[in-house]
């Protein structure tokens, strides 16, 4: 063998072996595997509505970000053999058809650059439009752009998009932080194009953080106009807060309560949008919030414009270093009853294990007692789960 062909298969070698290397100092990697099992089961004074029903689902979840250049990355995040939502079936959710089985191996939420240059941060693509610390004014998953520049951040983004009939819809937005040493607060707004002349939404928000030492408080205001396609009025006025404090280093309790105001004639609007991302459902509290099948808007639990008010305590405790709980009560009723009277309470208990290292075991129950104009619904939900992050 020449001395010139030695070289280059030497050459060749040495970048067989530095080609990973290079490929996994761009590439960073994250995510979590879950396995679950589900059981609830309806009872109501209406025979016909009784049901019961038991699960199992799964979700292996990869994120990762590919630097580029300096300033310069691609991020993504994709879920993989997800079940579909309160079925054991190997599909994503929503995906139907002939392919449904072949097409599950992959489902991107999240696929978007990002460049950071002097104070500014610009990202574009399919990403997560969030305000506030709710998400009831801001939660969208979708392609679009969003600038930051301390304490400034614009976005905007298409929710329907049909250049042949120019049917679009999109969300135009701000938001502006300030806080300092013991309180960060934003104040926000939105606006909801639809897709129909004079199908408009308006929303403005605050919303607060604080840590006093002993005692933390949050919270948020939102507020909310406009008109649908049709002409109706769409209105909204709620209000959350949440008082939490540490009993010792074990041990935290709070209470939060929640408004929101009725509408006779207008349509009460409670979100922006509603990917569920966001995560707020505190009638669901623990580890398995938003995750349990049965639930409702906290905001409007009736679905007939009637507002809420409702309260709700809640303990965390940390048993030991591998063992930690969660649990609530919470009690809701209708801000105004020119529809139907309803009112119900709700229980909360779970608690998360940590089976080995970066590996959790986590076990749930979730009751619910609601009476509608007499008619009584009692709900059981439990669940358990394998979570692996890595």
């Amino acid at each position: 063998m020449s001395r010139i062909l030695k070289i280059m298969v030497a050459l060749l070698a040495i970048a067989a072996i530095a080609a990973p290397v290079m490929a996994e100092d761009r590439l960073s990697l994250s995510g979590s595997m879950q396995v679950r099992g589900h059981f609830y089961d309806f009872d109501s004074d209406i025979d016909a509505d009784d049901e019961s029903a038991a699960w199992n689902d799964q979700r292996l979840r990869i994120a990762g970000k590919l630097s580029v250049a300096e300033g310069v990355s691609v991020n993504f995040r994709f879920d993989a053999t997800e079940s579909e939502e309160n079925q054991s079936g190997a599909t994503p959710w929503g995906n139907i058809g002939q392919n449904t089985h072949r097409r599950a191996d992959i489902q991107f939420d999240k696929a978007y650059l990002q460049l950071e240059k002097n104070d500014y941060t610009f990202t574009a693509g399919q990403q997560y439009f969030s305000q506030g610390l709710i998400g009831t004014v801001g939660d969208h998953v979708g392609t679009g752009f969003i600038l930051k520049r301390s304490p400034v951040a614009l976005f905007h983004t298409k929710t329907v998009d049909d250049d042949i009939t120019e049917t679009d819809a999109s969300l135009t937005g701000a938001q502006f932080s300030f806080g300092n040493d013991t309180m960060a607060g934003k104040v926000f707004g939105i606006y909801d194009q639809g897709t129909a002349s004079g199908d408009e939404l308006y929303a403005l928000g605050f919303s607060f953080d604080s840590d006093l030492e002993a005692v933390n408080v949050k919270g948020e205001l939102n507020y909310f106009d406009g008109e649908n396609a049709a002409g109706v009025d769409e209105k909204g006025l709620q209000l959350y807060v949440d008082v939490s404090a540490e009993v010792n280093e074990t041990v935290t309790v709070g209470g939060l309560a929640i408004y929101a105001k009725a509408e006779d004639t207008d349509d009460q609007i409670t979100r922006v949008t509603g990917t569920g991302f966001a995560g707020f459902s505190p009638q669901t509290y623990g580890y398995f919030s938003t995750d349990y099948s049965i639930d409702f808007d906290i905001f409007d639990p009736s679905g007939l414009n009637q507002g809420s008010m409702a309260g709700s305590l809640y303990a965390d405790v940390k048993l030991n270093d591998d063992l930690s709980s969660k649990f609530a009560a919470m009690y809701f009723t209708v801000d105004d009853d020119h529809t139907a009277d309803m009112d119900g309470f709700i229980l909360n208990a779970s608690a998360s294990y940590a089976l080995m290292a970066n590996t959790k075991l986590n076990v749930g129950i979730n009751y619910m007692n609601v009476d509608e104009d007499g008619t009584d619904v009692d709900v059981v939900q439990a669940m358990t789960g394998l979570y692996v992050n890595f």
